[in-house]
């Protein structure tokens, strides 16, 4: 008896042993690195097909924002951003940011469009133009 219990004594810290070790062979997880580009005008910019073009747009809370697109990028993202202050989130500001990926080279173009939410002012249109080479 006291034979079975010493081995299998040694075959828990053994097993103990072997799941310590896998687990410190674990490959590190692997983070994505893109490039993002963020217009601060609306002068035509040049991009790669590996960056990432991102577009910012706000309005006073209760406004709308929508884009639209033509050229060789995909809408890989569109973000709320909510900004929180001693625990609180302000309000006064409706915020988005656009993330398009290239799908391809060529001349794409982004029109994204504000709504203020008070009656009478027309929508504002403001137009992106870039290239992806």
């Amino acid at each position: 008896m006291r034979k079975l219990l010493f081995a299998m004594v040694l075959a828990v810290t053994a097993l103990g042993v072997t799941v310590v070790a896998a687990d410190e062979k674990k490959p590190e997880k692997k983070t994505h690195h893109n490039t993002v580009v963020v217009p601060e005008d609306n002068k035509p910019f040049t991009v790669t097909q590996k960056d990432v073009v991102r577009i910012t747009a706000s309005v006073p809370s209760g406004g709308t924002i929508k884009q639209m697109h033509t050229g060789h990028v995909h809408l890989v993202a569109e973000n709320t951003i909510t900004t929180v202050k001693n625990g609180s989130v302000l309000i006064g500001s409706f915020v988005k940011e656009f993330d398009y990926r290239p799908t391809g080279t060529g001349k794409v173009k982004v029109t994204i469009t504000t709504r203020v939410p008070t009656g009478g002012v027309s929508p504002i249109e403001k137009v992106y133009e870039f290239e992806v080479k």
